[in-house]
């Protein structure tokens, strides 16, 4: 069961955000499985998705730094907002001097409109309670977005 327990660690950290609801469809039996005899519980699975989130919310955050997007056009504004809230992942505030926010918006001001107290919380529910898909709907997820890329 270890080996299972590691694969879907890195299975879940390297998803994009906007792929884990689709991922906890196609793997729902065996997270389930997983889930109820105890090998993966739910600090395993909060850890997973908050490093998944504090992955893709860097990686956010390196595409604003160096001008390739505006903070409101990364992957997910919630994991830029939740890089930004933290106080221990709080990136140095210097960093951001130049980039510019869109309206004026402050660092705060864009967490406050993008951040989500409850978004492991939603991503945890989609992972392991994924909406069934009729044959002619494509997924989306909690973010808004179809799981596929465009």
């Amino acid at each position: 069961m270890k080996a299972y327990h590691s694969i879907i660690f890195e299975e879940i950290t390297n998803r994009p955000l906007i792929g884990i609801e689709d991922y906890g469809r196609k793997n729902k039996y065996i997270l389930n499985f997983l889930y109820s005899t105890g090998s993966i519980d739910e600090e395993f699975l909060e850890e997973a998705l908050k490093k998944a989130v504090i992955k893709e919310g860097l990686e956010g955050y390196e595409n604003v730094k160096n001008g390739i997007l505006n903070p409101d056009h990364v992957q997910s504004t919630e994991a830029l907002a939740y890089v930004l809230s933290d106080e221990k992942l709080l990136l140095n505030t210097a960093a951001w001097n130049g980039i510019k926010f869109d309206h004026d918006r402050t660092i705060k001001a864009f967490c406050e409109r993008y951040g989500d107290d409850k978004l492991i919380d939603k991503l945890k529910d989609e992972l392991m309670n994924p909406r069934e898909l009729k044959s002619s709907e494509e997924p989306v997820n909690s973010l808004g977005c179809c799981s596929s890329y465009h």
